[in-house]
């Protein structure tokens, strides 16, 4: 995952990867990648909203 503020060509910040993500539906990835961000964010968002983020259709999507 890389944040709006870092470069194209920046490294990301945070991976889930196995053995210590292993995830098997959209809930637990939800949980993993709100846990996993939420040091780098000034208001962590719960797995809800980025349950909503992976699941949700953008607007501007056709």
């Amino acid at each position: 995952m890389i944040a709006n503020q870092d470069g194209p060509d920046a490294q990301p910040r945070v991976q889930l990867t196995p053995p210590r993500y292993v995830v098997h539906d959209v809930d637990g990835l939800a949980d993993a990648i709100a846990a996993a961000i939420a040091p780098f964010e000034p208001i962590a968002p719960p797995a809800v909203v980025v349950k909503r983020w992976l699941t949700v259709r953008p607007v501007s999507w056709r």
